[in-house]
């Protein structure tokens, strides 16, 4: 079952001057990122077309498309809501949400700054059917654990309800101090029935809530917005998931999507994969280290090159189109120069991987792949039948392994570099192939 923990639905009465300013507020967030070029009447339109939806059936779409099971629906309770249009917002949450019956999971959002906050959020338990919170401390600022909010946690604490909570920094109008982290931490002592789910994992404050989720058991962080850096720099996403699930641990990090702010440039479906496909890339850290541990302890001989290699063919993992793109699109250069039917000594830099392709990987046994590539000289030379268009670099590791014909893996095997590490880590994976060419070699 996949999960949407964070899904927002605006009414049709605030869009007229919400769609304009958080068209360019996520414009804004898409360029202080990098990420790939959306313009702002894409964004626009496509806010336009999710939040043009008063009963529901466009989310129910998006979802069933995108294969999503059930979402955690809320509002942002902000300046633009009055008490009276608050509360009919939330009903209609409840509303959509049994409407639908259990494809959503209705939350409230009240600022705690609204003097009848408790008696509000009372009414959308008892009437509304609503079961938990969402606030965003940031827009218009409050500290969460604010002495004058206790009152209304309390009613949340005797509910055991769930806590949404906007954490990390985000562009102006956000203050975005009210929203780090640590401020929740007092809510963990205070109220004892209250979980907590710190939105975006604290963003760029993501080791401080990893500090609080070692010694607090009831707070959580959502991967929404990450959706950001997984687009505009993939490589970092996944070993900054694989530091947060070391730190966090992945029982305590949900999935979510923020939507509909994101899916101009991130859909659903493709969020989806780009998790599941994280899940080996997030591994391969681990690997590596798992490699080079093995690798430390054995004796190495500097004048015995047979000595430098140890077998470490236990690991199997899948091949993904991320390796196949890495290796095709940006090191297909060979070292040396393959004639037709001849073996193949393929090496993958382990460092490379890590840091510039994490996704990728092999699966040790035996393995086919079919891709064409272009052939391309070893370094030093330059590119043959047009290459992949780049310049072989000096020093660069040749990498070919996907797309030479027909590939057979037959073991993987660590390679040192005696003259530099002296046997202390791995510095690459040789994979011995036997190498068909299609063509010419």
């Amino acid at each position: 079952m996949i999960i949407d923990v964070h899904q927002h639905w605006e009414p049709e009465f605030v869009l007229g001057d919400f769609i304009p300013f958080i068209s360019q507020f996520i414009k804004d967030m898409y360029v202080s990122m990098r990420c790939p070029e959306v313009s702002l009447e894409a964004i626009d339109k496509e806010y336009r077309y999710l939040t043009d939806d008063p009963y529901g059936e466009k989310m129910i779409e998006l979802m069933d498309k995108s294969g999503v099971d059930k979402s955690v629906l809320f509002v942002w309770d902000r300046p633009a809501f009055t008490d009276i249009t608050i509360m009919e917002t939330n009903k209609r949450i409840g509303e959509i949400a049994r409407r639908f019956p259990g494809r959503f999971i209705p939350f409230a959002s009240i600022n705690p700054s609204r003097e009848k906050c408790v008696d509000m959020l009372k009414q959308c338990i008892d009437e509304y059917g609503l079961v938990g919170m969402k606030w965003h401390p940031d827009v218009p600022p409050f500290y969460p654990a604010d002495l004058k909010n206790y009152p209304l946690l309390q009613v949340m604490d005797d509910h055991k309800m769930t806590l949404v909570v906007h954490t990390g920094a985000l562009p102006i109008p956000s203050k975005s101090l009210y929203s780090h982290p640590l401020l929740l931490d007092e809510l963990l002592v205070d109220f004892p029935n209250i979980n907590i789910i710190a939105a975006h994992c604290g963003w760029r404050w993501w080791p401080e809530l990893a500090g609080i989720m070692e010694w607090k058991p009831r707070i959580y962080g959502c991967l929404t917005e990450w959706q950001l850096m997984a687009v505009a720099d993939y490589d970092k996403f996944c070993r900054t998931l694989r530091q947060m699930i070391d730190s966090m641990g992945i029982d305590r990090i949900m999935w979510g999507t923020d939507n509909p702010s994101f899916t101009a440039l991130v859909p659903v479906k493709r969020w989806i994969e780009i998790i599941q496909g994280a899940a080996m890339g997030a591994n391969f850290a681990a690997m590596a280290a798992s490699i080079r541990s093995r690798i430390t302890n054995v004796p190495i001989s500097r004048t015995t090159p047979e000595r430098r290699r140890i077998d470490i063919s236990g690991h199997q993992i899948d091949v993904t189109p991320a390796l196949r793109d890495y290796v095709n699109d940006k090191l297909a250069r060979v070292t040396r120069h393959y004639d037709h039917h001849a073996e193949a000594r393929v090496l993958l830099s382990v460092d490379k991987l890590e840091q510039r392709a994490p996704a990728c990987a092999l699966h040790v046994g035996q393995m086919r792949a079919h891709e064409p590539c272009q052939h391309v000289e070893p370094v030093g030379g330059s590119s043959r039948d047009g290459g992949l268009g780049e310049e072989p670099v000096e020093g660069d590791p040749g990498v070919v392994l996907l797309g030479v014909g027909e590939v057979e893996v037959e073991r993987v095997v660590g390679v040192f570099d005696p003259l530099t590490l002296g046997g202390e880590q791995l510095d690459q994976i040789q994979v011995s192939a036997g190498a068909r060419w299609g063509g010419g070699g």
